[in-house]
């Protein structure tokens, strides 16, 4: 059989098999990339609480002003002028990123923020939108997650 010959690629194949794990790994780990979507969305929620509410792209989702009492009170107790939700600071410095492979938050375990957000049993109703939409949200970590990618598989 003269002419034939055979070419062994085996370490090529090895080496190739051994780059895609490694990607396929690279790529599967998002507990990274979700712990930096989070801090992203808590940078976001400071700087709405600093615009008191005006980040929000839904004019709807805006906060409303104070109550003229609500601002009177305040006077009176010497914390007026001011901003909205934010007489102490303990709201505003009680949100706290965290991640895991699966998902990354944002959360505040200020016992009365969950109020401010969702209203509570007895009527009050939501009064404040301090996180932003979800399309928003997504918007904003978008970019993060792309990169996750593209150097993830390079």
């Amino acid at each position: 059989m003269a002419g034939m010959f055979t070419i062994k690629a085996t370490n090529v194949i090895r080496a190739v098999r051994t780059r895609m794990a490694r990607k396929q790994s690279n790529l599967g780990n998002f507990s990274a990339v979700h712990l930096k979507a989070a801090i992203v969305i808590q940078a976001w929620v400071f700087r709405n609480f600093t615009a008191q509410g005006g980040k929000h792209d839904t004019p709807s989702l805006r906060w409303r002003d104070l109550a003229p009492s609500t601002k009177a009170a305040r006077a009176r107790k010497g914390t007026w002028p001011g901003q909205i939700l934010a007489v102490t600071g303990t709201l505003r410095g009680g949100f706290v990123p965290s991640a895991t492979s699966r998902s990354g938050k944002v959360e505040n375990y200020v016992p009365y923020a969950r109020y401010h957000e969702y209203g509570n049993r007895r009527g009050r109703p939501p009064q404040r939108k301090m996180f932003p939409a979800i399309a928003q949200a997504r918007d904003i970590v978008r970019p993060l997650f792309l990169s996750h990618v593209k150097v993830s598989i390079k």
